[in-house]
């Protein structure tokens, strides 16, 4: 399904994470932006391989942010608001995520850290990304805090991949969130990972209708062409 819209774009071989003359560099965490959790060095423990990995092999900007918005409204004493607020932490039952396009993990992991033991952070990206995701899951370590970390490939636009982990899903009682952080740069690989989200969030014809929706949280920095 994809290999025809990667052969839409310059590549360097079949990976759309490898673009001809791709220049790009390891990022930082803006200095705007405040540390929520000491023990996550604001994103400089994560690995960030782009030689191996390419463009998923970077911390993309609009994934620094996320952390806070992830820890809004754990306790009463946190005045920062978002609007939309955070439902993480609002109890109806255990918290199911999907991360797409997780490539270095650092969202997702640091997501997983704000979570409980009987949440489930199921982390996604192509199955060559995959290694980078286990190696991240490593690093970050936590072992007994935080939500467990699952890691599986999903192409955007496979029906099948977005069945397996759906039914994955299913078992531990339903997706309830999907998150995505600059996930997408190149417009032909759009209607793919609309395919997936829509595959996730939709609906089964004998779903309860009292099943809250599936959330979905899109960070994404906008970038002003001169």
């Amino acid at each position: 399904m994809g290999i025809q819209v990667y052969q839409s774009l310059e590549l360097e071989g079949d990976s759309p994470n490898f673009v001809k003359d791709m220049s790009i560099a390891p990022s930082k965490p803006p200095t705007s932006v405040p540390q929520t959790d000491p023990d996550s060095e604001n994103g400089e423990r994560y690995v960030q391989d782009i030689d191996g990995f390419g463009i998923a092999g970077r911390i993309w900007e609009a994934a620094y942010i996320l952390p806070l918005y992830f820890r809004s409204n754990i306790s009463d004493n946190d005045d920062t608001e978002f609007d939309p607020p955070s439902t993480f932490h609002i109890k109806r039952g255990n918290n199911v995520v999907i991360e797409l396009g997780s490539g270095t993990g650092y969202a997702g992991l640091e997501l997983a850290a704000t979570l409980s033991l009987t949440d489930v952070t199921i982390l996604t990206d192509l199955a060559e990304v995959c290694p980078l995701l286990e190696k991240n899951a490593r690093e970050a370590g936590r072992a007994g805090q935080g939500a467990e970390v699952r890691i599986r490939p999903l192409e955007w636009g496979s029906i099948r991949d977005g069945e397996v982990v759906l039914a994955e899903a299913s078992k531990l009682g339903g997706v309830t969130h999907v998150v995505c952080s600059d996930v997408v740069y190149f417009p032909p690989l759009i209607p793919l990972l609309l395919r997936t989200l829509l595959q996730l969030t939709s609906r089964r014809p004998d779903e309860d209708v009292s099943t809250p929706s599936v959330e979905v949280i899109i960070s994404c920095m906008l970038f002003e062409l001169c």
